[in-house]
């Protein structure tokens, strides 16, 4: 059973609606699929002088339009702060939540039941493998990658920032994370992986996409609460 993603339109985003106890609702939009004009008419002026990056410009929409409607204010209402890390949160909200862009499509995971991170690569994206392995990833994950071959370096990448961006922290604290459990058991079928208190899931919001979703140990994990089909 794979996830319901939520789409968009000029009009706002589908999928507004009370949020189940540990449910984790995702939503994915187009890079360019909207006109400038409709990304900055809920953007406030700090936010606009980044809109010609069209990346930020739908991710902030998006992000603005889903959270106003959950919280039923106009998204130029909310008002963002933002971690030593950098990580966008709402003050004096339950809402938690996790934005991610490559290429020409964002994602963005919301949940009330503690802190999310979701990460999405493109797979088709032009990469020295090889050298990025020798790099960054330990002795049992390059020996992964040599019996599975590379398609699944994605996979490895996407598990480790979904941790950071879970954690709201760098990446470069988060490289060594070891990621061949999670793909064991994503290999035998498990949907779902729970590694040094974190869960993982894999995700799959496009075919040329590889995509992976994190939330603390503990949330609830079963389909009716995650909103399934």
């Amino acid at each position: 059973m794979g996830r319901i993603w939520y789409g968009a339109t000029a009009t706002g985003p589908a999928g507004i609606g009370p949020l189940a106890p540990g449910e984790i609702r995702l939503w994915r939009l187009a890079v360019g699929y909207l006109p400038t004009e409709t990304l900055l008419a809920v953007l406030p002026p700090e936010e606009q002088t980044l809109c010609p990056h069209l990346h930020f410009g739908t991710g902030r929409w998006l992000l603005r339009q889903v959270l106003g409607g959950l919280l039923g204010c106009h998204p130029l209402a909310l008002r963002l702060a933002y971690t030593a890390a950098g990580k966008p949160y709402l003050p004096h909200s339950p809402l938690q939540f996790n934005l991610t862009h490559s290429r020409s499509l964002v994602l963005l995971a919301v949940t009330a039941n503690g802190a999310v991170g979701i990460d999405v690569e493109w797979s088709g994206r032009p990469t020295d493998i090889a050298r990025l392995a020798r790099r960054f990833f330990d002795e049992a994950e390059r020996q992964w990658l040599a019996q599975h071959g590379p398609a699944d370096f994605w996979a490895m990448w996407t598990c480790k920032e979904a941790r950071a961006k879970l954690r709201g922290e760098s990446l470069g604290s988060h490289l060594g994370f070891p990621t061949v459990p999670i793909l064991q058991a994503w290999q035998t079928g498990q949907a779902t992986v729970t590694v040094h208190g974190d869960t993982f899931e894999a995700l799959a919001p496009h075919p040329e996409y590889v995509a992976v979703l994190a939330w603390q140990e503990g949330q609830p994990k079963s389909d009716a609460v995650l909103g399934y089909k």
